[in-house]
């Protein structure tokens, strides 16, 4: 599976005098403006003022902003210039803002201890922001709560403040005290975009697609350059099932696909083509076909912790970039963990991972260059756009003059709910004779989410996975770890990284001593020695009749056969479809 994908190598602060450079998103004075754009891989910024997020988002300059009287007219109950609904408290018999800023923040527990009486003086200063925003990044998370409680009672319009205490809570991974934030520094100041960004990807966390893809909208509306966000949650809609049969749609019917089908099987594994290596040994023998699924892979135990921490790995990916800015070392948006093989693990994920290596695929770690991991929790009415597990280059246009692009041997998905529509995996390649080798599929595998279920497959096979319902709103979620087992290449960072979660607010607590850590593995261990995994059984759908439905997967000219998303939800089994032994059935 591939991760999102952050679009800023570095989360820049706020203009400083002699750090130069345009704002790629928003003009103005470069007092206040940051550097978000995909930077030079090895540009770095050593400066203080880098570390600082507080106005690395924020999208104009306090001497910009509207007059205090247009602002402080009533506040609709929709977001302005849009029929959205905001989130945030109303204010109470057209009361004062900061009431209800009092009433948001005693709404929190963790605020309960701290002074909210009115601080308007003295007042908060763009340095106590900064301030603020450096104790932050520098792990000081009461401190920095406590400056930024002074910041948006010192001046409840200010949108600047009230943006910064969403971020907070962002960092936090608390998403729905963040969209409220968000929603008032958008009432106060109706064009901060990256408040509209960050709003419209939190309610897409939520599983409110329609509501996210009208933010990324209005948001295209105030800077058309920021497509990436609505373009990426359309290009996750483009895959699904049709209630329409597929041979029909065909010129010369199911008679064309046989002519025009791939008769060879695909090539073996190599983890470069252009830099090949002896076949390594088997020494699991059930992934000789390329992909096995197997159930009661965990302890019960081990399956609840990791249910406890799904939701902070995932956000992760998205506060990373900034909650590590202040680290000189820190080069860019991670979307991906690496765990060495030589390392022993420090959380929860990784102690499935290293699980996984040595009791299911049977090998030691040290064999491997190492693990890469990440978190998934989507709307199981969101798909998976279809790609290749690989090494991200820093220039796709060299992918073969150095080499690239380098693959993981093995690919697999964890499930921890039985909610989702299936991980599909097609029989396509992506070597030097082209991305899409061959054009068509023969055959797809799917596997539907059960709890404690893991799938392992080729990580060079095109994948990807289908919603259940198309754009319907649901707080239903898929949630899922991936594991990718690297034999000799470590993907490089930024994108694969391994990050101190101490730094991190909503991480700190994920961390695991190493005598912890070997206690888990340790009762992995036993429970898989004396009962081994339950290997599922693969259904071959292979009849005309078995798949009336069909799928282009977002990317093919013309769809194939597929089974009915009520089929595969109600057997909740792995399934095997053969589209060439279906087509030649449809003739005869």
């Amino acid at each position: 599976m591939q991760p999102l994908r952050c679009t800023c190598k570095h989360a820049q602060p706020w203009k400083i005098q002699g750090i130069q450079g345009p704002h790629p998103i928003v003009g103005g004075p470069p007092a206040l403006r940051i550097l978000c754009a995909e930077s030079e891989q090895n540009q770095r910024v050593r400066s203080l003022e880098r570390t600082s997020m507080c106005f690395g988002f924020a999208c104009f300059k306090r001497s910009r902003r509207r007059g205090r009287a247009l602002v402080a007219k009533a506040v609709s109950s929709e977001l302005p210039g849009t029929d959205l609904l905001s989130t945030a408290p109303p204010l109470e018999n057209g009361g004062a803002k900061l009431a209800r800023v009092r009433r948001l923040l005693l709404a929190d527990p963790r605020n309960e201890a701290l002074d909210l009486s009115d601080c308007r003086e003295p007042p908060f200063s763009d340095d106590d922001l900064r301030e603020a925003w450096h104790e932050l990044q520098v792990g000081h998370v009461d401190e920095a709560r406590e400056l930024f409680v002074r910041a948006v009672l010192s001046d409840p319009a200010d949108a600047e403040a009230l943006f910064c205490m969403g971020l907070l809570y962002e960092s936090l991974h608390d998403l729905m005290r963040t969209v409220q934030w968000m929603d008032m520094a958008i009432e106060a100041f109706p064009d901060h975009i990256f408040a509209w960004e960050t709003r419209s990807r939190c309610m897409e966390h939520l599983g409110h697609l329609a509501e996210a893809l009208a933010g990324y909208e209005h948001l295209e509306v105030l800077d058309p350059s920021a497509t990436g966000r609505r373009e990426g949650l359309l290009g996750h809609q483009r895959v699904y099932i049709l209630p329409v049969g597929a041979w029909e749609t065909w010129e010369h019917g199911a008679a064309e696909y046989i002519r025009r089908a791939a008769k060879e099987e695909p090539r073996r594994w190599q983890e470069n083509f252009v830099r090949p290596q002896p076949e390594t040994e088997l020494l699991q023998p059930a992934l000789e076909s390329g992909i096995v699924a197997w159930d009661d892979v965990l302890s019960d135990g081990l399956v609840q912790k990791l249910q406890e921490c799904v939701e902070d790995h995932f956000q992760f990916i998205f506060t990373n970039r900034w909650v590590y800015a202040a680290d000189d070392d820190f080069p860019g948006a991670a979307s991906t963990m690496w765990l060495p093989g030589s390392e022993g693990a420090k959380t929860v994920p990784e102690v499935a991972a290293l699980t996984i290596l040595r009791h299911i695929l049977q090998q030691e770690p040290g064999e491997f260059a190492g693990v890469e991991y990440w978190a998934r929790v989507r709307s199981v009415n969101l798909g998976a756009g279809f790609h290749y597990d690989e090494a991200v280059d820093a220039d796709a246009n060299s992918e073969w003059v150095h080499g690239n692009p380098w693959r993981p041997q093995w690919s697999s998905v964890f499930y921890l709910t039985d909610e989702g529509g299936p991980t599909v995996v097609l029989d396509q390649l992506h070597d030097h004779q082209g991305r899409l080798t061959p054009a068509l599929p023969r055959k797809a595998y799917l596997s539907m989410p059960r709890t404690n279920r893991l799938v392992i497959f080729r990580a060079d096979l095109h994948h990807g996975s289908l919603p259940v319902d198309i754009w319907l709103d649901t707080k239903q979620t898929r949630r899922v770890f991936v594991f990718n087992f690297w034999r000799r290449h470590a993907p490089e960072p930024p994108h694969c990284q391994r990050l101190d979660f101490r730094k991190h607010p909503a991480m700190q607590r994920h961390i695991l001593t190493a005598e912890e850590a070997a206690a888990l593995q340790a009762i992995e261990a036993s429970r898989l020695q004396e009962q081994g995994p339950t290997p599922v059984e693969q259904k071959v759908l292979s009849r005309p009749e078995e798949l009336p439905h069909s799928s282009d997967f977002g990317y093919l000219s013309v769809p194939l056969p597929m089974p009915t998303m009520a089929t595969l939800k109600e057997g909740s089994l792995f399934y095997k479809v053969d589209w060439l032994a279906a087509a030649q059935e449809d003739v005869s």
